[in-house]
């Protein structure tokens, strides 16, 4: 019997290739998708889960409170934290600290100026604990993991690291490299170790691990005591296999009242340490100064839901689509029950034809992601690949081609089987109805979903749109940006970057150039607590420093609303400041004309305020303008910004890079444009906005090809009614839009339902930014105006072929 129903599956198949095609594409493009987003959910999903301790590693992460008001919540501490965890609590087996070098440094080997090989790495380089490996897992390619950070100048490279600097070298440990221009040590290095690159699902990613006992030598840290407020560092814990958490977590507020009680009673604080997941560290979004991507859980429930909503609307099509054509298998169906088949056999057979259907698609299916995983994986920038040796697959496969087969076929199924043999072997139509039919309502869930895609698609291309094109406080057009030397040791470097900047200067292409620390869109120098002066530690406010030079303003031009700001030829003051509108509303200060000459305590340090800056957006526009201030310096070393006057923009890097390089010839000449620069922060939002895009695309082809099925079911029924009112003087036009208007119903009614969802869940998405677009009647009109001139192209196409047909053809068996 199984026999007989595949060979008359395949014969069907064949005797329908149109209809048997578009259900195979319509499937293999749903499952297709279903695949794809489910391997970026598990690709999101797998973060971190390489380390083979990946279950007892947990992160500290500080909540601080002033006066009861939560002033943020960081997953940094200072340096003496993790030795008092393990001094303190016995579930704790070691601690391991990281700490980024801030800013980059200048790495290159020791050969011959001729041969030396050099780059900037700007956030590549980390420091970490000696016994980072014992709590870690890699994979060494050379060298002892276990004794490679025992020495305090030891660096150990990752494999992409070793080739940049050493090329094809087979002995990369012993060799030495030299790491200038960092805020924290500077010096010779020797390559103890080399790994295996960082896995892709790392939230924790470098190039170069340098031990951190050279930098707690610096004259900063041992000027420090063990419980510093200075929190630069990221503590792990490893956790003894038995330890309860939540026994653990409650230990921690006595920690906290034990090592930092005093202060925090001088401040009228409070603080609380989390112990976060290793394995969750990726999966929460949203802590101040996270060092890495993030990605929320309630994103990767959009995709999952966006996955099981276009496989539900392929499964739509088939039910269409089969339903569309049961009247051609009517006579098939009543000579059988007239031969004595069975009900359940001819659901059966329809269920296996379902079956190997599903079978081909999901094959397919499979193809097609495979071969698109690699595409979107750079879309998204993310490493993405199909793993035929993961039983995952398979049990995908296995739910796609059974259990979908049987949801897809089961009312075609019950359709099919439940005509009258008398009826059908008549002509007549078994299932005629013009009333609102489950079909009906199938068309309208596929719009409605297809609706809320194009409008949520819409939406992040205006609101991207809008981010990029906001202004932002500051001109960044023609703003070239080159990394300077790093930080600035001694008179000597500091002379060199002055009169690099005033030969930059004297070119005929350039307009200004200021030094700086940081650049918009790059961080800030230092984030510590401010106040105005005559107000006590307890109303410190969170706030953010950039050290610039005097040409800063003038070079950006940044509005100066009050005061004098700086001025070209001005002393040396690192006491001179400018303050930006938030910073003067958060620190208490009143009008803007009267802050002048005002002082500001940040941390220990007092600053003379010397002007108030226009608010501008120093980072992207999804957070708000935080209170910033500029404080002067005479030079600085991180990065040189060139105005430049015109777009001849080879020409002009070309006489600036043999001016850098005439200057600094042991340094790399690098460079970028603040723009694409600035831009990078939406990576995230445009690398969503190019995959909801594409499967905004395939829904409206899927809903199309259901509403083709849709209206060739309606047709097949209504042709001898087109014959007749032909016959009696009906124009095509009239019959035209007569069979349109039912179909345009369908879609007024998706629109009606999507139109309510649509608005909340834009709204609820845009409550992500702090600037955002205005939810204008256009932003879901234009949409639903997009979709319902492709609907009506469609339908045409089936509808203008029948209103053709000669009518003696339908007519003339009656």
């Amino acid at each position: 019997m199984l026999y007989s129903y595949i060979k008359i599956a395949f014969r069907n198949f064949m005797k329908r290739k149109v209809f048997s095609a578009i259900n195979i594409v319509g499937l293999s493009i749903g499952f297709s998708v279903c695949l794809i987003l489910l391997s970026f959910v598990a690709f999101e999903l797998s973060y971190d889960r390489h380390h083979q301790k990946a279950n007892q590693i947990y992160r500290t992460v500080s909540s601080f409170y002033i006066n009861g008001e939560l002033r943020g919540t960081y997953p940094l501490s200072d340096f003496g934290q993790g030795p008092a965890l393990l001094a303190t609590i016995p579930e704790v087996n070691s601690f391991v600290r990281t700490h980024l070098i801030h800013g980059g440094a200048v790495i290159s080997t020791n050969d011959s100026p001729s041969k030396r090989v050099q780059f900037y790495e700007d956030g590549n380089i980390q420091y970490v604990d000696s016994n980072y490996f014992k709590m870690f897992t890699h994979q060494t390619i050379e060298g002892n993991l276990q004794r490679a950070l025992d020495q305090p100048n030891a660096i150990v490279l990752t494999e992409n690291a070793a080739r940049k600097y050493f090329g094809n070298q087979k002995q990369i440990t012993g060799k030495v490299l030299n790491v200038s221009g960092s805020w924290w040590t500077n010096g010779d290095y020797i390559v103890t170790a080399v790994i295996q690159n960082v896995p892709s699902a790392s939230h924790f990613k470098f190039d170069f691990l340098i031990p951190t006992h050279s930098l707690l030598q610096s004259e900063f840290y041992k000027s420090s005591s063990g419980s510093s407020t200075e929190g630069n560092f990221v503590t792990y814990l490893e956790l003894s296999e038995r330890a309860d958490l939540e026994t653990l977590q409650n230990k921690l507020p006595s920690f906290i009242e034990k090592y930092q009680g005093e202060e925090l009673k001088r401040i009228e604080g409070k603080a609380s340490i989390m112990l976060q997941p290793l394995t969750d560290i990726h999966l929460t979004p949203g802590y101040n100064l996270e060092m890495s991507p993030t990605i929320g859980m309630d994103t990767l429930y959009f995709f999952i839901a966006v996955s099981m909503l276009v496989i539900l609307l392929a499964w739509i099509n088939y039910i269409n689509l089969t339903t569309a054509r049961a009247t051609e298998r009517g006579k098939e169906v009543g000579i059988k029950k007239t031969l004595g088949v069975q009900r359940y056999q001819l659901i059966s057979q329809f269920i296996t034809e379902s079956l190997l259907l599903h079978v081909i698609s999901g094959l397919l299916a499979i193809g097609i992601a495979y071969v698109l995983l690699p595409f979107v994986g750079q879309v998204v920038n993310k490493t993405l690949s199909l793993d035929f040796a993961n039983p995952n697959l398979w049990i995908a496969f296995c739910v796609f081609t059974f259990l979908g087969s049987f949801i897809a076929a089961i009312y075609p199924s019950l359709v099919l089987s439940s005509f009258k043999p008398i009826t059908v072997l008549k002509g007549m139509n078994a299932s005629h109805s013009r009333k609102f039919s489950l079909r009906h309502g199938l068309v309208v869930f596929q719009f409605s979903i297809s609706i809320l895609i194009t409008a949520g698609t819409f939406a992040v291309t205006r609101q991207l749109y809008f981010m990029q094109a906001q202004n932002k406080g500051f001109d960044s057009d023609k703003m070239l940006v080159i990394k300077g030397p790093g930080s600035i040791t001694d008179s000597r470097i500091e002379n060199r970057v002055a009169s690099l900047k005033s030969q930059l200067v004297n070119l005929s292409m350039v307009k200004q150039v200021a030094t700086s620390e940081a650049i918009p869109g790059g961080g800030y120098n230092w984030g510590t607590g401010m106040r105005k002066d005559g107000v006590g530690v307890e109303e410190n406010k969170s706030g953010e420093v950039v050290f610039a030079d005097p040409d800063f303003i003038d070079t950006y031009k940044m509005t100066l609303l009050s005061g004098r700001g700086w001025y070209k030829g001005m002393p040396e003051q690192r006491e001179s400041v400018l303050l930006n509108e938030m910073a003067l509303k958060t620190f208490g200060f009143d009008k803007k004309e009267d802050v002048i000459g005002e002082k500001l305590i940040v941390d220990s340090d007092t600053f003379e305020i010397a002007g108030v800056l226009e608010d501008y957006h120093w980072s992207s526009l999804k957070t708000p303008i935080s209170p910033q201030v500029l404080a002067s310096r005479k030079i600085c070393g991180a990065y040189l910004s060139v105005h430049l006057q015109n777009a001849h923009w080879r020409e002009s890097i070309h006489q600036i890079e043999k001016l850098y390089r005439a200057t600094f010839p042991e340094k790399p000449f690098e460079y970028f444009f603040l723009d694409d620069f600035f831009d990078r922060q939406y990576g995230q939002d445009q690398q969503f906005h190019q995959v909801v895009s594409l499967f905004a695309l395939l829904s409206i082809i899927i809903a199309c090809l259901g509403l083709w099925g849709m209206a060739s079911f309606s047709i097949s029924q209504r042709m001898k009614e087109i014959s007749i009112r032909k016959v009696l003087g009906a124009s095509t036009g009239s019959i035209l839009f007569l069979l349109m208007s039912g179909f345009l119903k369908l879609i007024l009614i998706a629109s009606i339902i999507a139109l309510p969802i649509s608005i909340y869940g834009i709204n609820s998405w845009l409550n992500n930014f702090a600037y955002k677009i205005n939810q204008s009647w256009d932003l879901y009109a234009i949409p639903i105006t997009v979709l319902l001139f492709i609907s009506i192209c469609t339908i045409a196409a089936t509808t203008i072929k029948a209103t053709l047909t000669n009518p003696a053809d339908n007519l003339k068996t009656d």
